[in-house]
């Protein structure tokens, strides 16, 4: 085993104490990876206040902030394989830098809005979307947002409220006169915006800055299995460590192998806590080296993979489909045999309505079974009927 790689293991319990700087290193080494993994590792990590901790310019048209990346962060990223896990919307410009600059690896994924949205860089540097949100969920959440600011929203004076839409979020927040958000100013906010009844798919998330209204069904780990997709993983794959410094990322902990905070917010959630945001991520980064899914990163756009995996599956599809032809072609025998008719009223019926259940539960679209159905059937009844004026001559 590489001296420089720890050998992870077993989660431990929620930790008693934020480890301090002089034992992080103690504390990484204290969970133990089985020998026997080999799996590569990939830092499922947050944003803001975990990979970075301050902005160097913000625009003034639309309040982007351009986070400044700790130089020490980017030359050991240069190894790490990160997944960004982000509320920031997945149109902010702040997410191609992270490609540019170097955190993430131009062949990774981001995850924005929460796990609303994966964000990818396609081979001519522009930026293409998967919106993983139910269509509709920006609607519903602005509609939601403007009725609440109407009805319950009281603010005190010198707090302004200030609102992004995401392409599957809504983003609120208040600012004082000099544009800071404090904490507190969001937890008055959220309170007030909780006593106006949500519907029944949105939820409120709070990063401590800023609230999004979201769907309830998207969070940044399932956001994680989207992003695995593109990739060509699974799950079981790879070995995740999940780093976060908020409520909001409390899907990033559950989802990971070995979960780290580095804020006491959250220390409760984490097998590791630390305080000291991007440095003790620096730290983390040093420990997890691992270039197996950066040094020759997969092509997310390219679709020779893929189509490669189409022309086998249709290649399966024709194969079954002949062998099922075998058995209609025994069973048009004996229909001709027994003197029964082609066509079986009852038997299609029964046959459509397995089709439409089989539909709903491999996810298909409706209708496309009881198509490809409708076409054997009506081929097959006209085997049958050669085959009973066979017989019959």
């Amino acid at each position: 085993m590489n001296e420089h790689q720890p050998n992870w293991g077993q989660r431990l319990p929620a930790p008693e104490h934020i480890v301090t700087h002089a034992d992080e290193m103690q504390a990484l080494w204290s969970v133990r990876r089985k020998t026997s993994d080999n799996r590569p590792n990939i830092v499922l990590s947050d944003l803001d206040g975990t990979l970075c901790d301050t902005y160097e310019s913000i625009n003034p048209e639309t309040g982007d902030r351009h986070h400044r990346l700790d130089p020490e962060i980017l030359a050991q990223s240069a190894e790490v394989p990160i997944i960004v896990a982000t509320q920031r919307r997945a149109k902010h410009a702040c997410l191609p830098e992270l490609w540019q600059k170097g955190l993430v690896h131009p062949g990774l994924p981001i995850i924005a809005e929460n796990g609303g949205v994966i964000v990818l860089r396609k081979p001519d540097d522009s930026v293409g979307f998967d919106r993983i949100a139910p269509e509709g969920t920006f609607q519903m959440a602005r509609d939601w947002l403007d009725t609440a600011q109407h009805e319950a929203l009281e603010l005190p004076r010198g707090l302004e409220l200030i609102t992004k839409p995401g392409d599957t979020m809504v983003i609120a927040r208040l600012k004082d006169e000099l544009g800071e958000s404090r904490p507190e100013d969001q937890q008055m906010l959220l309170e007030q915006l909780q006593s106006v009844a949500l519907p029944s798919d949105l939820v409120i998330v709070s990063s401590g800055d800023s609230l999004c209204i979201q769907h309830e069904s998207v969070d940044k780990g399932r956001g994680l299995h989207a992003a695995l997709g593109w990739l060509g993983l699974d799950r079981p794959d790879i070995f995740v460590v999940g780093l976060g410094n908020g409520l909001n990322d409390a899907a990033i902990f559950s989802e990971a192998d070995l979960s780290i905070g580095v804020s006491p917010e959250v220390g409760h959630m984490v097998d590791i806590a630390m305080n000291r945001g991007p440095k003790s991520s620096t730290t983390v980064l040093r420990e997890m080296r691992d270039t197996r899914l950066i040094s020759t990163p997969p092509e997310i756009m390219d679709l020779s993979g893929e189509r490669e995996a189409i022309d086998k599956l249709d290649f399966l599809i024709a194969n079954i489909m002949a062998e099922r032809f075998k058995v209609t072609k025994r069973v048009g025998k004996k229909k001709a045999l027994l003197d029964i008719t082609s066509i079986d009223a009852k038997r299609e019926a029964e046959q459509f309505d397995a089709c439409a259940a089989r539909e709903i539960l491999f996810g298909l679209p409706k209708g496309l079974l009881g198509s490809i159905t409708r076409v054997v059937i009506d081929e097959v009844v006209k085997l049958h009927k050669e085959e009973r004026e066979k017989n019959d001559e």
